[in-house]
């Protein structure tokens, strides 16, 4: 009885991890656009706790390059989607300094507010509210986005495969705290 158990959680593992691939390989999955941009990361929202079964979403805030001179950047929220045998994005990266030029595609199933993504609530142990803290840890070098705590970030998608093919510059240019509405999409480049 145990080992039919085994066999039956086995199995189960096997169609979590390997069936969404092959979805995604057969075209089962809706079609997405992917721009190419450049952009200084702003910085994270700290992981608490990883999952081995499925996708690990760990989340950024990304400033992108306006195409046009004179026009501000954009803030975005950045789900960088893997599984646990995947890289991580390296710590390195949380230096605002540094320009990365990534392929991202978007996904509107996670936009968010900016109080809601930089928001972290506080709990007793009893379930009662307690209040709320920061949740994003900076980058290096970033400023504080001077930015409306209901204004929606469009969400961009990166995953192992797109990191891989990351450039990175080193610009010269002055921290930004204004930013563009974050409610209109960004134009592929």
């Amino acid at each position: 009885m145990r080992s039919i158990a085994h066999a039956g959680l086995l199995l189960l593992s096997f169609f979590v991890s390997v069936l969404p691939a092959a979805a995604g390989q057969e075209g089962l999955r809706p079609k997405t656009k992917t721009i190419s941009v450049k952009s200084r990361i702003v910085g994270s929202i700290p992981l608490e706790n990883f999952t081995s079964v499925g996708l690990n979403h760990q989340s950024y805030v990304f400033e992108l390059e306006s195409g046009s001179k004179g026009a501000a950047p954009q803030l975005v929220k950045v789900s960088y989607r893997f599984h646990l045998r995947e890289p991580q994005l390296p710590t390195s990266f949380l230096n605002y300094s540094n320009v990365y030029r990534f392929a991202l595609t978007r996904d509107e199933s996670c936009d968010e507010t900016w109080g809601a993504l930089t928001t972290r609530y506080l709990f007793d142990r009893n379930g009662n509210f307690r209040g709320g803290q920061n949740a994003i840890a900076y980058s290096s070098n970033a400023p504080v986005p001077e930015i409306d705590r209901q204004a929606v970030l469009p969400c961009y998608v990166v995953r192992p495969q797109d990191y891989k093919s990351t450039e990175k510059s080193v610009a010269a240019k002055q921290p930004t705290t204004k930013f563009a509405s974050t409610n209109k999409a960004v134009s592929a480049k």
